[in-house]
């Protein structure tokens, strides 16, 4: 006579330690998740930026050639006797505010440039920075300033 008794051996311990393993994947899925939306958010915030003082930029270079132009018309004008001297002094103030507005806007261009290009990760690239020359310290080309803004992508970047 015998008696066979089975008892289910559980191991309480390695149990909890998967438990506790699979809820930080999920806790580090979620973290991961939230830094792709937090960078998608920035990169788009950045592109909107980057287009709205594109056309700031792009509008303020109209009125200061449209100030440009009015000045002279009313420097013929004055020149022909038709106009005078407070007229022209005038309108030689709104092209001076017209220019200010115009360095401002071209500021706030170049601004939200250095930030889209940090936010998509290509500021090395676009600067034709190389990593190779600036750890022996020689530099093979000069860096040149930007003379007008380039051309600003028109849709958003794909998700």
């Amino acid at each position: 006579m015998g008696i066979n008794l089975t008892l289910p051996v559980r191991n309480r311990v390695a149990q909890a330690d998967v438990a506790r393993d699979e809820l930080q994947v999920r806790q580090t899925q979620v973290r991961l998740k939230q830094l792709e939306n937090q960078i998608r958010a920035e990169v788009e915030d950045a592109l909107i930026a980057l287009q709205r003082t594109r056309a700031a930029y792009e509008a303020a270079t109209q009125t200061t050639r449209l100030q440009q132009q009015s000045l002279d018309i009313e420097q013929e004008k004055f020149d022909v006797g038709l106009s005078t001297n407070f007229l022209v002094i005038q309108y030689q103030s709104y092209l001076a505010q017209a220019r200010s507005t115009e360095v401002a806007a071209l500021d706030a261009y170049a601004k939200a440039k250095v930030q889209f290009e940090r936010s998509v990760g290509s500021t090395l690239t676009v600067h034709n920075v190389s990593i190779d020359e600036a750890f022996k310290g020689v530099v093979q080309r000069v860096s040149s300033p930007v003379v007008s803004p380039p051309i600003v992508p028109a849709a958003a970047p794909a998700r």
